[in-house]
């Protein structure tokens, strides 16, 4: 797997609607500014081939998920079209914005936003677009794009060489800033 990051920029901030329930309530609010990141990902081996919109739909609902804004721009290359096995090592260009937390001494202008911070469980069903085979793709994705989104992930669930994992028992919490709607 390999991964290339072009750094984070300050973004416009625009009003958010997000469609994600998050799982836990937080302390009180914080100060962020939308941060722009643009990687590509170089997924190897997964464990099954993807079709290029399964695996676009997929990517932006984990991204979606954990807080970025809407309106991800994903380009997926070397996607199932009759590959065979080259196309189990996809790779994907996402750019998008992403809260970034700023100092406590912040003040709120028109660029800030306001966000709590949350623990977003990823598991087959949730977002409704992972299933059972997706523990590698949802294991890449933690170890690249959404580094850039958390830097602090619990993986314990996702050893997706295990039985559980096999069943579709595997799961990512990753620490997230969510816009407040």
């Amino acid at each position: 797997m390999s991964v290339s990051i072009g750094g984070a920029v300050y973004g416009a901030v625009v009003a958010v609607s997000l469609l994600v329930a998050p799982s836990n309530a937080s302390a009180a609010p914080a100060l962020a500014f939308w941060a722009n990141y643009d990687e590509i990902v170089h997924l190897d081996n997964l464990s099954k081939s993807y079709g290029c919109d399964e695996l676009f739909y997929k990517v932006r609902d984990i991204l979606l998920a954990v807080g970025v804004r809407p309106g991800v721009e994903i380009y997926v290359y070397d996607c199932a079209h009759g590959r065979g096995e080259s196309a189990r090592s996809p790779r994907i260009h996402v750019i998008f914005y992403a809260p970034m937390a700023l100092p406590m001494t912040a003040r709120q202008t028109a660029r800030t936003l306001s966000v709590n911070q949350k623990f977003i469980r990823l598991r087959p069903g949730d977002p409704k677009s992972l299933d059972a085979a997706d523990c590698i793709l949802l294991d890449e994705m933690g170890g690249t794009v959404l580094r850039s989104v958390s830097k602090h992930m619990d993986a314990t669930g996702l050893n997706c060489r295990s039985i559980q994992a096999a069943r579709g028992q595997f799961g990512l919490v990753v620490d997230a800033l969510i816009p407040i709607a």
